[in-house]
């Protein structure tokens, strides 16, 4: 072929090649631009399938996808080749970006992984919406990625593209990336380019090291990556049934590893233990309040129970058992004491709440990593009442305190002398953890921005007009403070008389 093209294009260079197809970087002679032209040498059932694709494809319209500017059928010498004029993007690909990244800077951080799967996910979502019906790529590698000279996130190469819903069988793919059902004949579905979109992060936490399908394993990746571990298992089970709905559930995932401190590599999992100095003083009824209130501000939340409370455990075990091994007592998630006789590492929550009864040694029990992950920190939450004769052999100097069972002046009282210098939340009267409860919501509020910045999803709307008037109730209190010291003063003064 001389290096006039239809006489339309001139042949720059040629980009890459197989048996039965060349791809060219052309320059369109006009317009002075530069296209790139696949040309398809094959059986008459080959090029039919080729054809299908192409008008498959060539009304889409995004900005992440090349646009297909022409279609020439009967070239060549033997009138037996298809041409597709594409969109040339000028940058380069994924794998060759990450391997650039990993020589230059020795990783990638969370905040591009993110970034890259959240702008791969947006057009997906747009291939999986079009025209109603949904167009599946089958094909998403590392090598049909492709970053331009800004950093945009481009998808190519739709030769494996099939409409959605369409009963179509699948038996192509790329090795590593595609998923088990494509070498299966199963028909195509959503959630075979979501395990693709899960190894491709696989890909980049990895340094572009995947090398075989025993490979697909979290094992060797290092743990600044543990933010993303739950999404890559979702994304690559076995049984797409059991991945990810929708690939828009993936990308608000990504978002949210960002929004909350997966760029700074912050702890984003909780552990709060909860133990109490006495038995009878309420950490049960605590703990649910707390997972009720987590629940009802959608924060994902675990309630783990080391209590020895034999009521409670015959209440869980009656609820509904989930497939992950939890119970869903009244939509609270609770893993009973199994005495790790049976694994929970199907359950993945942000904050993992310990019934520890009257002992903290008790959350030792408790295999953390296999509900949090590797990056998790730990709250603990001591509850004591007014007498606390006992309270200071068990406590540990980082201890938040919580008091349970006294007013709101023996709280005051309490907060200024014997836990001085400390953290301390009052617990109202709670009759039934499983009601609304605004003074502890209140409470709860506090707690959560003191402690849990991580994971906090942002301020709440009003959120100055509510601290301005939670300041002015404790402006209100300075008198209670001061008759208290007041008191203390006199009783002082009466010890010295003596």
């Amino acid at each position: 072929m001389d290096n006039r093209f239809y006489e339309k294009y001139e042949i720059i260079k040629e980009l890459a090649s197989s048996n039965h197809s060349k791809i060219y970087l052309v320059r369109h002679v006009i317009l002075d631009v530069y296209r790139v032209a696949k040309i398809f040498t094959g059986s008459h059932e080959e090029s039919e399938r080729l054809l299908n694709e192409a008008h498959l494809i060539k009304n889409l319209k995004h900005p992440h996808i090349p646009v297909i500017y022409d279609i020439e059928q009967n070239i060549g010498e033997d009138n037996d080749s298809i041409c597709i004029i594409e969109e040339y993007i000028d940058g380069k690909s994924l794998r060759q970006y990450v391997n650039d990244e990993t020589e230059t800077n020795g990783c990638l951080d969370i905040h591009e992984i993110c970034r890259i799967g959240i702008e791969l996910c947006c057009i997906l979502e747009y291939l999986h919406s079009f025209n109603g019906e949904g167009i599946l790529h089958m094909d998403i590698k590392p090598d049909n990625i492709m970053l331009d000279n800004y950093g945009k996130v481009k998808l190519i190469d739709f030769d494996n593209a099939v409409i959605a819903g369409c009963g179509m069988q699948v038996n192509n793919g790329s090795l590593l990336f595609a998923a088990p059902e494509q070498y299966s004949g199963e028909d195509a579905v959503e959630q075979s380019d979501i395990y693709s979109v899960g190894m491709v992060i696989l890909f980049m936490i990895s340094h572009g090291k995947i090398r075989t399908y025993e490979n697909h394993n979290l094992s060797g990746a290092a743990e600044r990556y543990s933010v993303l571990y739950h999404l890559i298992n979702k994304s690559l089970h076995h049984q797409w049934g059991l991945r990810y709905e929708s690939v828009t559930l993936v990308r608000e995932e990504l978002e949210s590893i960002m929004k909350m401190g997966g760029g700074t590599f912050e702890k984003l999992s909780y552990v709060i233990q909860v133990a109490g100095e006495k038995p009878g003083i309420g950490v049960t009824n605590a703990v649910m309040s707390m997972a009720h209130f987590f629940r009802n501000n959608q924060y994902d939340c675990v309630v783990v129970d080391k209590s020895g409370n034999d009521y409670l455990h015959r209440e869980i075990v009656r609820s509904t058992l989930m497939p992950e091994g939890f119970y869903l007592y009244d939509n609270i998630k609770v893993i009973p004491d199994y005495y790790n006789a049976i694994s929970v590492n199907g359950v993945r929550s942000r904050i993992v709440i310990i019934d520890c009864g009257c002992d903290f040694n008790k959350s030792r029990e408790v295999k953390i990593t296999d509900i949090t992950g590797d990056n998790y920190t730990c709250i603990r939450v001591f509850i004591v009442g007014k007498a606390t004769h006992c309270s200071g052999k068990k406590m540990d100097d980082k201890d938040i305190i919580m008091l349970n069972l006294v007013g709101a002046r023996q709280f005051y009282e309490l907060v200024n002398s014997v836990y001085k210098g400390k953290k301390c939340y009052r617990i109202p009267c709670i009759y039934n953890w499983n009601e609304a409860n605004p003074i502890f919501d209140e409470t709860m509020n506090d707690f959560l921005q003191d402690n849990l910045t991580g994971i906090m999803k942002g301020y709440r709307p009003h959120r100055i007009k509510e601290c301005i008037g939670r300041l002015y109730e404790k402006v209100r209190n300075f008198r209670v403070i001061k008759w208290f010291r007041k008191k203390k003063k006199k009783q002082e003064h009466s010890c010295n008389k003596l």
